[in-house]
């Protein structure tokens, strides 16, 4: 294997890497959606645009390659049809688990949306409940007058 194919699959693996964990933090921030705990919803949430950060990185350097490319479609160099090397039965294996992992992204995004739609309803509902009961259930107004003095006789 050569040192730009060697080169082009562990990018291709890091890309893999921060894919895998862009899905385990989409499956875990499920929950906290459906809690309503935005402290921990906001630090999944960081925590995704870190790895889409991460993921553009990733991208610009597999186009600024040579030959790169994030999926190898095309044979490496020096191979012959019908042999079968290394380094091609693990770009196989690598471009097959890429798109199971985009899949599965693809699937927990549109959970994600639904997940957040119902936050947002549930979000509604609550202020609309406590503005109605604001006016129910205020608290009395303080009378500024003092109370009238008592005597001493009763």
């Amino acid at each position: 294997m050569n040192c730009e194919t060697s080169s082009n699959l562990d990018l291709l693996e890091q890309q893999l890497a921060v894919m895998r964990s862009l899905a385990t933090s989409l499956e875990q921030s499920q929950k906290f959606i459906l809690t309503l705990d935005s402290p921990q919803l906001e630090r999944h949430v960081a925590q995704q645009q870190d790895l889409c950060r991460q993921w553009r990185e990733l991208q610009g350097v597999a186009v600024s390659t040579p030959r790169s490319g994030a999926y190898l479609p095309a044979p490496i160099a020096h191979e012959t049809p019908g042999t079968t090397v290394p380094s091609s039965e693990r770009r196989s294996a690598l471009v097959q688990e890429v798109s199971q992992v985009e899949r599965q992204i693809r699937h927990l995004n549109r959970v994600h949306a639904a997940l957040l739609k119902y936050m947002h309803r549930s979000m509604t509902v609550l202020a609309n409940l406590l503005s109605v009961s604001d006016h129910t259930y205020a608290r009395p107004k303080l009378d500024h007058h003092p109370a009238p003095a008592r005597s001493g006789k009763e």
